[in-house]
């Protein structure tokens, strides 16, 4: 296989049909151009859990609390997805709480 060969198949096009590469990040890496919105859900996340984590008197590791944001991050963006495809089977495109909560029951949540 050539070089050129080499570069096509890297550059195939994903299920959703957006072009990507070896390098492409996944949905939970992808920032849009600013790269705002995934900064200011780990701000929140971290406003969020240092009260709870001092109060209690423990200390975590910046690596464990990233484990944890990652996690948690994961979790939310699969509810989100499987509530989305439970809308479009219903034909709608507004995300309804009786769609998430029917994702969480199929999930076993």
């Amino acid at each position: 296989m050539d070089g050129a060969d080499a570069q096509g198949s890297q550059k195939e096009q994903s299920a959703d049909g957006a072009q990507g590469g070896a390098d492409t990040k996944g949905a939970l890496g992808a920032d849009d151009a600013q790269g705002t919105p995934e900064r200011a859900f780990s701000r929140g996340f971290l406003d969020t859990v240092r009260p709870i984590v001092t109060s209690h008197g423990v200390r975590i590791q910046v690596s464990a609390l990233k484990m944890v944001e990652r996690a948690m991050n994961d979790h939310m963006i699969h509810l989100f997805r499987d509530a989305q495809l439970i809308a479009s089977h219903a034909n709608r495109v507004t995300v309804q709480r009786k769609d998430v909560q029917l994702a969480r029951r199929i999930r076993g949540l």
